[in-house]
């Protein structure tokens, strides 16, 4: 839903497959990589190049994995007008226990994925993605995505988007304080359908915030702002 909405709203939209995702996986063999700012300053580029794309408006949206990916690359591509994260993820490693017990729950879980196909697709896909194959690895790797220490990198206003539920959610308690760029938590809620990962059903609530806060960052320069929303929209 998210590009309809973007075309519907007047937006061009551009999606890609940086690596750990898509062809770049399956057929490049290039695996998620930290430093992400790497990957998106060319993805500016070629952006910026087009005769139809108002380069002084630049929107960048992240969600899920990209929560993070989104933001590192925003701590050096300042040429991002507007940062959507959702859900903020600043530390990959946060939510870990500490690197002793993480190779013990590793090897737990590793042995638990031998006995549930639902399990060793869920870690298996996830450590494919990262180019290791073993949980324990994997763990490993995500402690390599934190960009907490670059927040302050950030220049552009920024949306971070936690939705009720979700199981990856809660990092905009991390991010925003690090963040010196103007930065609105919005939050949306399971009772109005939007609870879950990313907002799970409730996409027209979500495209609702995202695409009015958009509007209201990306447009003031052509019209009067209406106000930031700081909660859920009516």
């Amino acid at each position: 839903m998210q590009v309809p909405d973007a075309l519907a709203r007047g937006y061009n939209a551009l999606v890609f497959e940086g690596p750990g995702q898509g062809e770049a996986l399956y057929r490049q063999r290039l695996y998620f990589r930290p430093d992400y700012e790497h990957v998106l300053s060319q993805v500016v580029d070629r952006v910026v190049s087009r005769k139809d794309v108002d380069a002084a408006r630049l929107g960048l949206v992240g969600r899920s994995f990209a929560g993070y990916l989104a933001a590192r690359g925003a701590t050096v591509e300042h040429r991002i007008a507007a940062l959507v994260c959702d859900p903020p993820q600043p530390d990959m490693g946060h939510r870990l226990p500490p690197p002793s017990v993480a190779r013990v729950v590793g090897t737990v879980l590793g042995a638990a994925t031998r006995l549930s196909a639902d399990r060793a697709e869920f870690f298996g896909s996830r450590a494919a993605a990262h180019g290791v194959t073993s949980v324990s690895a994997y763990f490993a790797d995500l402690r390599r995505y934190t960009m907490l220490d670059r927040a302050a990198g950030i220049r552009c206003p920024t949306l971070l988007v936690e939705s009720e539920n979700d199981p990856i959610g809660g990092g905009a308690a991390l991010l925003a304080p690090a963040m010196t760029a103007p930065t609105t938590v919005v939050e949306l809620s399971a009772a109005r359908g939007a609870g879950g990962h990313c907002a799970g059903l409730g996409q027209f609530l979500w495209a609702q915030a995202v695409y009015g806060w958009l509007d209201d960052v990306l447009l003031r320069a052509e019209a009067a702002p209406r106000p930031i929303p700081t909660a859920e929209p009516a």
